[in-house]
């Protein structure tokens, strides 16, 4: 497969919002060579080794540092609280299938192709 859909809950257009938005975007402070943070390098990864991202953790950064970390996963999945770690933990989630996006996924028709022209 060549794409995939990280969602990103809490994020605003682009940037801010209650949610965690630094995942190694454009503009935002990166993680050079950490594929598991940074989007960039687990795009390298995946066109250079074939290593597609199943997880990525992302960081809201607050004036103390991080405030807190979240797992973002590929649609139709979804981060899932495990209930017993920290809830601002990125590690106390995890990523696993979702029925109503799922679901939702099944409903959407294809476009006609001679739409696409």
């Amino acid at each position: 497969r060549s794409v995939r859909l990280f969602m990103v809950p809490g994020m605003y257009h682009c940037r801010g919002g209650p949610g965690a938005d630094n995942f190694g975007g454009s503009g935002q402070q990166n993680t050079p060579g950490d594929p598991q943070r940074d989007m960039l390098w687990a795009l390298i990864r995946w066109v250079e080794e074939e290593r597609a991202p199943d997880r990525i953790v992302a960081a809201k950064l607050g004036p103390q540092g991080t405030a807190l970390t979240r797992a973002l996963c590929p649609f139709p999945q979804s981060a899932r609280y495990d209930g017993k770690r920290p809830a601002s933990a990125a590690a106390s989630y995890s990523c696993v299938s979702d029925p109503l996006l799922t679901a939702a996924l099944a409903r959407t028709p294809l476009p006609d192709r001679g739409a696409l022209q």
